[in-house]
């Protein structure tokens, strides 16, 4: 399989699995940062855990767009198309493409606001957010494509 740049990088399942993988150690990553936060009393940090929180959930529909030969240099595009090709078509519900909107938002002001400060609650919340959206995303991959789990399961064994 060759992405935009024409590198050989394997399969598409192969890529995909990969992605998913960066989803869930994003995702572990956030966790940890909120802990971190939270047992610190470092209130600063819990920016961090929503950039992470979002990069998971980005990865997610990377994987997606993956295994239908999609790639995209840009953020907005991919979320774009996830919402054209996913969303409008009723294979994800509208929340998906609202929460991860939400994210991007909330990470853009957590890295580029210094004013603003990420609170506690919305980076727990985003965090659940992001776990819901790897989690559906990657159910529905798994089950409509059974390579990418077997990619996946060699990944991660």
């Amino acid at each position: 399989m060759r992405p935009h740049d024409g590198d050989d990088v394997g399969s598409v399942e192969d890529m995909a699995a990969a992605s998913f993988r960066v989803a869930e150690d994003r995702l572990a990553d956030a966790k940890d940062l909120y802990e971190i936060a939270e047992t610190k009393a470092r209130p600063g940090s819990f920016s961090s855990v929503v950039n992470r929180a979002y990069y998971a959930a980005f990865s997610a529909i990377t994987a997606l767009h993956t295994i239908d030969g999609r790639f995209f240099r840009r953020h907005g595009q991919a979320i774009g198309a996830f919402n054209q090709f996913y969303v409008r078509t009723g294979i994800f519900d509208a929340s998906y493409n609202r929460a991860i909107e939400r994210l991007k938002e909330l990470r853009h002001t957590g890295d580029y606001d210094f004013s603003y400060r990420i609170s506690r609650e919305t980076a727990k919340k985003s965090l659940d957010v992001a776990g819901h959206l790897v989690d559906g995303i990657k159910a529905y991959c798994f089950e409509r494509y059974p390579k990418v789990k077997a990619a996946y399961q060699i990944f991660t064994s």
